[in-house]
């Protein structure tokens, strides 16, 4: 396994449909580990491409950590999640997603929030805010 988590994280797995999937998150100090699950939830979701993975955003989340319950997977198929052999579909990714969200941030939060390179929170009920990041002509904004 990658060795790229930031001081006081780790990896943990849950399962779904589709197999695997590692993500990361506060484990150990400097974080208050008995109260990181009482924190909002805030979800970082990687891009699609070559090599992607939940270190695209390694060097981000870390700021966060503090105020929020990080949670940082490797999307199915990718990174040190399960890879399937299968033609993946776009709602594989959604359903996946929708587990993960389920079985991670346990009640719906209207303080959760997503960052993530393109829309994938489809359910308001869990996810109130959204930070979508992309890129038109090299040039990165937000929406």
């Amino acid at each position: 396994m990658l060795q790229f988590q930031p001081p006081g994280f780790g990896h943990k797995v849950i399962h779904t449909s589709l197999g695997a999937m590692v993500y990361y998150t506060q484990t150990n100090a400097p974080w208050t580990i008995a109260d990181t699950e009482d924190l909002p939830p805030l979800l970082f979701l990687h891009n699609f491409g070559g090599g992607a993975s939940a270190y695209e955003w390694s060097k981000v989340y870390p700021a966060f950590a503090s105020n929020y319950h990080i949670l940082a997977p490797d999307l199915i198929g990718w990174g040190e999640s399960a890879h399937p052999v299968r033609d993946y579909k776009i709602r594989d990714y959604l359903s996946t997603i929708a587990e993960f969200i389920i079985q991670t941030c346990h009640q719906p939060s209207d303080s959760g929030s997503l960052i993530s390179h393109s829309r994938f929170c489809y359910s308001p009920s869990y996810c109130s805010t959204q930070f979508i990041q992309s890129t038109v002509f090299g040039f990165p904004f937000w929406i």
